[in-house]
């Protein structure tokens, strides 16, 4: 569960102090504390998070407990986002997925890297731990990425895929992921891109966030309901003409929105519609907004994707 290179990684979340592994039931600290495993995963949520967090964690624990299926077709998303990771070059690296939440790219990292971190604030991490038990060197470990128990510039590579646009201070959280990245590693970010002002794509944008004020004070339940029809319409009337339009050539067909699900079932479609009516904070975002994050962490930036979404890859240069 937690091979020799994650463990040099991982430090006592009440003292900092080193862990060793003496019991399949959890690590112990130079200084004798101890940090449980439970269900799979190591939880070191040692601190109670604020109100903020609280109601973001189970936001999404409760969305990743009932959508925790592992569609095949992730591998068409994770080529998307991951497609120019130079992955040859950190084959020997460990990786580090910030906000893992299913483990849905945990497993594709697992399969690249010499060992990965599964990292999750939420009850997430239990799905996490079900969804990638078959991988023996990934560490599920439930903490808060902003404060994690980490060792600092120890990870050779860190993704941090639909997140940062959740949070309160995106800003800090970056800057947090910045202090974990190794001299020589990469960060790939994924954030809710923000369309141009009279498209159907920011119609589309502008009608979510409208609904979201209604659905964050509905049980969850009912807002899975709403968001399987709200998915259906949108499947209906947007993914199947685009894909109409992409097979035959039928241009105003093929520049519709959602481009991305036109190779994706369904189902996908539904948890991010009911992602998007659930979280309890979303920002949207351009390029040019964020561009000064990399800049002043010193980041040399290797590729930005500005479509249906914001994709950075950046590394952290040598001393």
């Amino acid at each position: 569960m937690f091979p020799p290179a994650v463990l040099s990684r991982l430090r006592c979340p009440k003292c900092g102090a080193g862990l060793h592994q003496p019991a399949p039931d959890g690590l112990v600290c130079e200084q004798g504390h101890a940090v449980p495993v439970r269900d799979g995963y190591l939880d070191a949520s040692n601190t109670p998070p604020d109100r903020e967090t609280a109601r973001l964690f189970a936001s999404f624990g409760y969305e990743h407990v009932r959508f925790d299926r592992l569609p095949p077709e992730d591998e068409l998303v994770w080529r998307r986002y991951f497609g120019d990771v130079p992955f040859d070059e950190l084959r020997e690296g460990v990786a580090l997925d910030a906000g893992c939440g299913t483990g849905r790219f945990s497993r594709f990292l697992a399969e690249r890297m010499a060992a990965v971190v599964a990292l999750d604030g939420s009850e997430g991490v239990l799905a996490a731990a079900r969804n990638l038990e078959a991988h023996a060197n990934v560490s599920v470990v439930r903490a808060d990425f902003r404060s994690a128990p980490l060792a600092p510039e120890s990870f050779d590579f860190i993704c941090c895929i639909g997140v940062l646009h959740h949070l309160e201070a995106p800003r800090q959280a970056f800057d947090a992921l910045v202090r974990l990245l190794a001299p020589g590693g990469r960060l790939l970010v994924f954030l809710y891109s923000r369309p141009p002002r009279g498209t159907l794509r920011a119609a589309v944008v502008d009608a979510s966030t409208t609904l979201r004020r209604l659905t964050l004070h509905l049980p969850g339940a009912v807002v899975q309901a709403l968001s399987l029809l709200i998915a259906a319409a949108l499947y209906v009337g947007l993914v199947l003409p685009g894909r109409l339009g992409e097979a035959f050539g039928i241009e105003p067909l093929a520049a519709l929105p959602l481009r991305m699900y036109r190779r994706l079932v369904p189902w996908s479609l539904w948890h991010n519609v009911f992602d998007v009516l659930k979280a309890p904070l979303e920002r949207r975002y351009v390029w040019a907004e964020v561009e000064h994050w990399y800049r002043a962490a010193g980041l040399e930036v290797e590729r930005v994707q500005e479509d249906d979404g914001l994709v950075i890859l950046a590394r952290r240069p040598l001393p």
